[in-house]
């Protein structure tokens, strides 16, 4: 025998218990178990599936910081059997601050204000909203908003569409 033997335990699928492999054995294995692993990742990777209906407590949410000090509550985010991406997510946004600049993208996107004040940016139009009014950026529309209250404003932003 040359050189060291590799001990490998197989899986209940096989007939045997164990296989003992030589290392030119095992490295000829390699190319499989680097497709495997590329597979795999990508499998990760991917956006879920939206094939089963789901209710969220926003109290069991996540809480994710945001570096100019608001935060955001991840919902969702996935394909829908459509083929359309589909992302969810719940923020507060304290009094005077914007998310973000404004900004464009492929998908659509709802923004559902709970409570608070927003002056909401659409291309070159400012509209005030309050509690309860909803606001719809079209895809490829350039858009954001900015709490002009004196409280933090809650809301959701529902983005759906090709890239969401």
């Amino acid at each position: 025998m040359n050189g060291p033997t590799i001990v490998i335990a197989r899986t209940h699928l096989y007939h045997w218990a164990m296989q003992t492999l030589t290392r030119r054995k095992a490295l000829s294995l390699l190319p499989a178990l680097a497709a495997t692993a590329a597979v795999t990742s990508r499998a990760e990777d991917a956006s879920p599936s939206l094939t089963q209906s789901h209710a969220f407590a926003l109290q069991s949410l996540k809480v994710v910081p945001q570096k100019s000090g608001w935060e955001t509550r991840p919902v969702l985010s996935g394909k829908m059997a459509s083929g359309e991406a589909l992302d969810v997510h719940h923020s507060t946004l304290p009094a005077g601050q914007m998310p973000h600049p404004p900004h464009q993208h492929k998908q659509a996107e709802l923004m559902v204000l709970l409570d608070g004040k927003i002056d909401f940016y659409n291309n070159s139009v400012t509209e005030h909203m309050v509690s309860g009014d909803i606001a719809f950026a079209a895809p490829n529309q350039l858009h954001g908003w900015k709490n002009v209250g004196d409280t933090p404003a809650r809301y959701y932003v529902i983005e759906f569409g090709i890239d969401a």
